[in-house]
């Protein structure tokens, strides 16, 4: 069951072992020349540490599922970590022929909590050592619940590639379980909208506070709208660096016209935009005007002598 042993959690055990005594005896099954150990090998082992030539065992009968119940032992007394635990459940599976919804039932597990632990086993081996680093105390920000959203973000579009870019943006910008969600959410439902983009969008500054209706104008709503701007024009340069690869003489010729077409409207708007930029950057705004009513009449002031 148990793959990788700690050697501080085998001490820790030992030690309070030799305090307090063994709460949960091992459990064996008799097999010709002696008994053959089912569940509880730390505690095995942290009895040997201490000196012990004898510890408390069950012994199980003859028919008993050892493995079913080897691995709900393993699950709720060891701390596997992740993969462990991942490769125990689908040994049983695969030794049992389960599917997902008898696995459950027969571990008293929900299915959805079988589906996660089990799509640990679906991504790449360095996505699973960042899962164990984390597990560990390390600093892998990766957790199963960001994996459980990059799979199911990746079901969702099928396109199995996107799981891997959602991690390696996890890895790069360690992004919270919660910004993965919000990440995920945004690729999901605007198709033109990359991880990294996304990411841009979640992480924009905190302390930008809605603006007063007073101050709604054009100079303001630039200032509240810069970042979705800014992702636009980011992304429309990837776009045009990809146009600049592709070669015109296999495009139709009515495509070719019509991409044309739609780069020289393009063209005319970039360059009013910049004119209007560069031309309006060093005017300051008008003070406010104070608006006449010509049409009241003002009251008249008496002269006291």
């Amino acid at each position: 069951m148990r793959k990788i042993f700690n050697k501080e959690s085998l001490v820790g055990l030992a030690k309070s072992m030799e305090e307090v005594g063994l709460l949960h005896p091992i459990l064996v099954k008799e097999v010709e020349g002696g008994y053959q150990l089912i569940a509880g090998e730390r505690r095995l082992r942290a009895a040997i540490m201490n000196g012990k030539e004898t510890i408390a065992a069950i012994i199980l009968k003859p028919g008993v599922p050892v493995k079913q119940l080897q691995l709900i032992e393993n699950l709720q007394r060891e701390d596997l970590n992740p993969v462990e635990r991942a490769l125990a459940v689908h040994e049983f599976m695969t030794m049992e022929k389960l599917n997902k919804v008898v696995t459950a039932k027969r571990l008293g597990i929900p299915r959805t909590t079988i589906t996660d632990w089990l799509d640990v086993l679906e991504v790449e081996e360095r996505y699973q050592r960042a899962l164990i680093d984390n597990f560990n105390g390390g600093n892998s920000p990766l957790t199963l619940s960001h994996i459980s959203e990059a799979r199911a973000l990746a079901n969702k579009l099928r396109s199995p590639a996107i799981c891997n870019v959602v991690l390696d943006a996890v890895l790069e910008y360690k992004l919270s379980k919660v910004e993965t969600r919000e990440v995920c959410a945004l690729v999901r439902s605007n198709s033109d909208v990359s991880v990294e983009e996304a990411v841009k969008l979640v992480r924009r500054p905190a302390d930008v506070q809605p603006l007063p209706k007073e101050a709604e104008d054009e100079r303001m709503a630039v200032q509240r709208n810069i970042d979705r701007w800014v992702s636009v024009l980011e992304r429309s340069e990837e776009t045009l660096t990809q146009l600049r690869r592709i070669a015109p003489f296999y495009l139709p010729a009515h495509e070719r016209q019509r991409i044309l077409d739609h780069l020289q409207q393009i063209r005319t708007m970039l360059d009013q935009t910049v004119d209007h930029i560069i031309k309006n950057a060093d005017k300051q705004p008008l003070p406010p005007q104070v608006k006449h009513h010509p049409n009241k009449k003002q009251k008249k002031k008496k002269n006291i002598s």
